[in-house]
C-alpha cells in the first residue's frame, strides 16, 4: 500500500492537473490602459449609435506611441466598426489583420487589360 501511495506523489509530480481557466485567462492577450480606456470609451459610444464619436475616441486609441501587434490590431478592428458606422467606407474597408500576420494583402481591384 506505501509503494501504491509513493506511486501517486511521483506521478501527481511529475504530470500535475492542466491549468485552470483562471490560468489560461492571465495568459491571454491584453491592452494597456493608455490604449484601452480610449478604445472602451470607443466600443461604449459604438453601443449608444455615436459612430462619429467612437471613431474620434479609436484615433486616440491609435495614436498612443508603441503598441503591441495585439493592441494595434484591437484598434484597428474598433476604427473600422466605428468608421462603418460614420458612412466612412474607404476606412472600414481596411480589414484588420491579426497578431503576427505579415502576408501582404492581394488586390481585390481589376487590373486593366
Amino acid at each position: 500500500m506505501l509503494r501504491f501511495f509513493r506511486a501517486l506523489t511521483v506521478l501527481a509530480v511529475l504530470f500535475p492537473p492542466p491549468g485552470s481557466a483562471q490560468d489560461q485567462a492571465a495568459k491571454a492577450p491584453t491592452v494597456r490602459p493608455e490604449v484601452g480606456k480610449p478604445l472602451q470609451s470607443a466600443i461604449d459610444l459604438l453601443k449608444g449609435k455615436k459612430a462619429k464619436e467612437a471613431l474620434a475616441s479609436a484615433r486616440e486609441a491609435q495614436a498612443v506611441p508603441n503598441k503591441t501587434p495585439f493592441e494595434s490590431y484591437m484598434v484597428t478592428r474598433v476604427i473600422g466598426q466605428a468608421a462603418a458606422g460614420a458612412g466612412e467606407p474607404g476606412v472600414a474597408a481596411s480589414r484588420p489583420r491579426p497578431p503576427g500576420n505579415t502576408t501582404p494583402r492581394r488586390s481585390t481591384a481589376r487590373q486593366p487589360s
